[in-house]
């Protein structure tokens, strides 16, 4: 129904209707089509004017776009790729910051704007460090070059940096409170501190949410004694830095000359019922965020870093599947079921690279094993170039801080 009343309403031929003009012209129903009106009122799609006609965008002069602002505080709205960017004078921000969807009113060239209203904000948070001037507290922040007012707070102290949440904007200055300490301004880690507070991370986790993932421990050597105990030499590659180990593999070839691989991944499904704490507490971080010299887990370390983490001579739940493959990389049986394994070793990418550029003999069946894993590799990728796969061998970038 909405699609039908804007192909009306923005025809060029269009002129002003009631809403129950509207729907006898489209032969709808009054009720809906009052709703669905309303509904594109609130999008912005349409607008009503003083006589409660039904106006478009260019008959109300009212348009959605994001504003971009310069440092000197002159404002460009970007409404459509086809329409260059509206210029906005700094009296005609109302208070419009950086990247905010903004309504605006154009002139009659379409190269000016004003700024009607803030739909919605881009900045809601900043952080940085508190400085004082003589009794008012303020804001010393990279992200906003005016002025920056703390509501009063006991909690605030200078050389503090902290978040704090807006909670008035205006043209030249801002309002904020007290939302979170991030630390010192002299801490070593300040910056890194204070990048994760800014983009809205966390490397903390509530304490009810904490409390849920340490009581998982006892369902898991329950759940641990039930399970069947896959008893092959099964090893976890990873990054030398790394905590978490998700993931594990084996090898061994069978008498009749094919592989078999077993790839195991951590359980987590047994430990995050849908709907959740913990489940809700994932969803709102979405994934885990690697930055430079550490990782925001997506979930409480109790369970990223222990309970669903294959650490060496640790009896772990998994999801395990068993592939049998033969010499040509084809997959002739597999076979997936929950069970337990007792990772054998932690080895690193760098000490795996190693040993397989030096080939050297030995009667250690871990690092045989390695080699067996190598010889299997090289069929399954020369197969996928078989099948037109592109290889994108990029150098990976590490930052040490």
């Amino acid at each position: 129904m909405e699609e039908r009343i804007l192909k009306l309403i923005n025809n060029k031929k269009y002129q002003p209707l009631s809403v129950e003009e509207l729907a006898n012209a489209l032969n709808l129903d009054f009720k809906e089509t009052m709703l669905a009106v309303d509904d594109l009122i609130s999008k912005y799609e349409v607008f009503i004017s003083k006589k409660n006609k039904i106006l478009n965008k260019d008959q109300a002069n009212r348009y959605l776009g994001t504003i971009s602002l310069t440092k000197n505080g002159l404002g460009f709205i970007t409404y459509k790729e086809e329409v260059e960017d509206l210029f906005v004078g700094r009296d005609d921000l109302n208070s419009a910051m950086d990247g905010d969807l903004v309504l605006f009113k154009a002139d009659p060239f379409f190269e000016k704007a004003e700024v009607i209203e803030v739909i919605k904000r881009s900045i809601e948070y900043l952080v940085g460090e508190v400085v004082k001037d003589r009794r008012t507290y303020l804001l010393d922040t990279e992200d906003y070059h005016n002025l920056v007012l703390l509501k009063q707070d006991p909690r605030l102290a200078v050389g503090d940096v902290i978040k704090i949440k807006i909670i008035e904007y205006h043209d030249d200055y801002l309002v904020g409170e007290f939302f979170e300490r991030v630390g010192k301004h002299n801490d070593f880690d300040i910056e890194i501190l204070s990048l994760i507070a800014k983009y809205g991370f966390s490397n903390t986790y509530p304490e009810y949410v904490n409390k849920v993932a340490e009581s998982l421990e006892a369902n898991a050597r329950q759940e641990l004694s039930k399970r069947k105990l896959i008893e092959k030499r099964i090893v976890t590659i990873d990054g030398d830095d790394a905590k978490d180990f998700d993931d594990a593999i084996s090898i061994e070839k069978l008498d009749n000359g094919n592989y078999l691989l077993g790839v195991y991944i951590a359980d987590v499904g047994y430990f995050v019922e849908e709907g959740s704490v913990i489940d809700k507490e994932a969803y709102k971080r979405g994934t885990s965020v690697y930055i430079v010299d550490r990782v925001l887990p997506m979930l409480p370390f109790k369970l990223s870093n222990e309970l669903c983490s294959l650490q060496e001579g640790e009896e772990r739940l998994v999801i395990a599947c068993f592939m049998e493959i033969d010499n040509k990389g084809r997959i002739l049986d597999t076979v997936i079921e929950k069970v337990k394994i007792k990772s054998s070793k932690r080895w690193t990418y760098k000490a795996v690279n190693e040993i397989l550029d030096n080939q050297i003999k030995t009667d250690n069946t871990l690092i045989n094993d390695l080699y067996l894993m190598n010889e299997l590799a090289l069929i399954l990728e020369e197969k996928r170039e078989q099948r037109g796969s592109v290889d994108f061998d990029i150098p990976e970038l590490k930052v040490f801080v």
